[in-house]
């Protein structure tokens, strides 16, 4: 297999198993959400509950960081529309954004966000680590979306992908 259709694949496939066992940790809590302190604070205090959290967080933001940081710069190589080597990932977010291939560079920088935000601990309010994993529940919808488009996008442009 050439390795313009091997680097896709396998980053597509380990973007797909971050976002399987981020959806089970989802299922798995699902009965308790939204989290508010107290439902935090009895996951986090239970060793079953933490290791959901911990996936939780942990998929969410290998999930986000691999798609940006590997997958995302595959499509603008495949596309030969390459970016001067010292452009921002803002610049390649706008280019991403006019090939439809992240719905907007907002949706992304929010996303972003929060899984910067889900790897700091903020122990003197409890709420606030609560409405961030809602928040970052919420986003896992759109995380997964992009995840499928950019699935689709490749096997249009590299149909020996399948």
């Amino acid at each position: 297999m050439s390795d313009e259709i091997e680097k896709p694949k396998m980053q597509l496939e380990g973007c797909q198993a971050h976002a399987r066992f981020l959806n089970e940790s989802l299922k798995a809590m699902a009965a308790d959400l939204p989290f508010d302190a107290h439902a935090l604070a009895r996951y986090q205090s239970a060793p079953s509950g933490m290791a959901y959290l911990d996936q939780f967080a942990y998929r969410f933001g290998r999930l986000q960081d691999t798609m940006g940081r590997q997958l995302l710069p595959l499509i603008l190589e495949v596309v030969k529309e390459p970016l001067p080597e010292e452009a921002t990932f803002m610049e390649k977010l706008d280019r991403l954004e006019r090939l439809g291939v992240v719905p907007s560079v907002e949706q992304w920088d929010e996303i972003c966000e929060l899984r910067n935000a889900l790897t700091h601990d903020y122990p003197e309010e409890a709420e606030c680590p609560a409405a961030t994993i809602n928040q970052a529940m919420d986003a896992v919808r759109s995380l997964v979306e992009i995840l499928d488009g950019n699935a689709q996008w490749f096997r249009k442009k590299l149909p020996s992908l399948h």
